[in-house]
């Protein structure tokens, strides 16, 4: 069939309302489309009608659970998708967690993922992870019985090298410097 064909149908399926007579399918991606097409004007109409994101979030969380059933990695309908972010982020930071990382993960292309994410979280990506990997080094340089290469690989660090010239340019401190700091103050 050729592409304008194709395409005069489908538009022509759009046109039609829901219960009015549907063209015979010609094969079951046709059929599905049609099917689509014919609920889709009701469907916009009521999710329009959603005021609280949080309803639109139970929406999309419940299409997406009968769409991939097999998934473990669905939110709960409570969660905001900040919560779902930065869950991800803080699970996967031992990973070495990329802006494509969550991407991939909540099915945005990498630009559009930037734009959530500056929207959701208050800041752009490269600057949230550096808050979180400054404040995981933090609370984990408390613990006396983590290394400095424990604690590079927790917050997504290949070497304990590339996590001190991290810490020192962002804090102004050598991850050593910070941590004897810590204990002089907890012990007065």
């Amino acid at each position: 069939m050729k592409t304008d064909e194709k395409n005069q149908r489908h538009s022509a399926a759009l046109t039609l309302g829901p219960g009015s007579f549907l063209p015979p399918a010609v094969n079951h991606e046709d059929a599905l489309i049609l099917e689509l097409c014919e609920y889709t004007e009701n469907w916009v109409r009521r999710f329009y009608r959603i005021r609280q994101d949080h309803d639109m979030q139970y929406v999309a969380d419940f299409i997406s659970s009968m769409l991939l059933p097999n998934s473990n990695n669905l939110a709960s309908p409570n969660s905001t998708l900040s919560d779902q972010l930065h869950t991800f982020v803080v699970t996967h930071l031992h990973q070495g967690v990329t802006l494509k990382n969550v991407a991939e993960h909540f099915g945005y292309s990498e630009k559009h993922c930037s734009k959530v994410f500056r929207f959701h979280m208050g800041e752009s990506f490269t600057i949230y992870m550096k808050r979180i990997r400054l404040q995981t080094a933090k609370r984990l340089m408390g613990n006396p019985h983590k290394t400095m290469g424990d604690i590079a690989n927790a917050i997504g660090f290949q070497d304990q090298f590339s996590f001190s010239h991290f810490f020192k340019k962002e804090t102004g401190s050598s991850p050593r410097d910070f941590r004897n700091a810590v204990f002089l103050d907890s012990r007065t």
